[in-house]
């Protein structure tokens, strides 16, 4: 496949991610990512980002964000998961 599909892919992709993308668009993405498997990972990846991306703000705007801080099931950005004991 060109280049220029796969990046025509990734630009549907970022738009189905932040939820700009038009019907005709995510039926087009939908069905190039039943045989592509490069594109149907980046996708997942970028779903997988924009979902914490999300959780990220939500939780900045959690009027209880700092007693959430110190929870160790949460993996804020700058912290290292705690390891099991």
């Amino acid at each position: 496949m060109l280049v220029e599909q796969h990046e025509h892919y990734e630009e549907l992709c970022a738009l189905a991610a932040s939820g700009q993308a038009s019907q005709p668009d995510l039926a087009d993405l939908e069905a190039h990512l039943e045989t592509c498997p490069s594109c149907r990972s980046f996708t997942d990846d970028v779903m997988q980002l924009s979902a914490q991306s999300l959780s990220m703000l939500a939780l900045r705007n959690d009027p209880n964000r700092d007693s959430l801080r110190n929870d160790p099931k949460i993996l804020l950005p700058g912290r290292a998961p705690k390891a099991s004991q």
